[in-house]
C-alpha cells in the first residue's frame, strides 16, 4: 500500500494538509505561466444573417453559399483548414434578402475546412465542410 497526501497553499502562505496527517509531503509549486494565444470566451451574435447554408457537403470543386440577410453589407469569406490556417479569403457583397454565391475550392487539398462569413464589424458565422475528390 502507498500512503498518499496532498497539500495546497493558499494566498495566506499557509500549507493545509489533507488526507493522512502522518504522511511525508511532496510540495509542488508551479510558478510558470505561458500564454500561447488569446482565446475568445464569448462571441457577438451575427443578427444580420437569418439562415446560412453551405452545400454540397462534401464537395469537389465548388461550394454554394446560400443565406438570408436582414441588411446589405460588404462582407468577407474566409476558409480555414483544421490547423486554423487561412487558406482562402475573398470579398463578398451581401444584399438584403436571399444571396446565393458560388465559391471555388478546386485548389484546396482534400480535408475538413471551416468557412467564415464576416461583416465589417467583425461578427462571424462559421460552417464546416469537407473537400473530397
Amino acid at each position: 500500500t502507498k500512503n498518499v497526501s496532498c497539500e495546497y497553499r493558499y494566498n495566506t502562505g499557509n500549507w493545509v494538509g489533507i488526507f493522512n496527517q502522518n504522511s511525508n509531503f511532496l510540495r509542488i509549486i508551479d510558478t510558470t505561466l505561458l500564454v500561447l494565444q488569446n482565446v475568445p470566451v464569448a462571441t457577438i451574435e451575427f443578427n444580420a444573417i437569418d439562415h446560412l447554408e453551405v452545400f454540397p457537403n462534401p464537395t469537389t470543386d465548388h461550394l454554394i453559399l446560400r443565406m438570408e440577410s436582414n441588411l446589405a453589407f460588404a462582407g468577407s469569406v474566409r476558409i480555414l483548414n483544421y490547423q486554423n490556417q487561412l487558406v482562402s479569403e475573398s470579398a463578398l457583397d451581401v444584399v438584403s434578402g436571399t444571396n446565393i454565391n458560388k465559391i471555388s475550392i478546386a485548389s484546396l487539398p482534400d480535408g475538413m475546412y471551416l468557412l467564415q462569413l464576416s461583416d465589417p464589424s467583425g461578427r462571424t458565422a462559421t460552417r464546416k465542410f469537407a473537400r473530397q475528390r
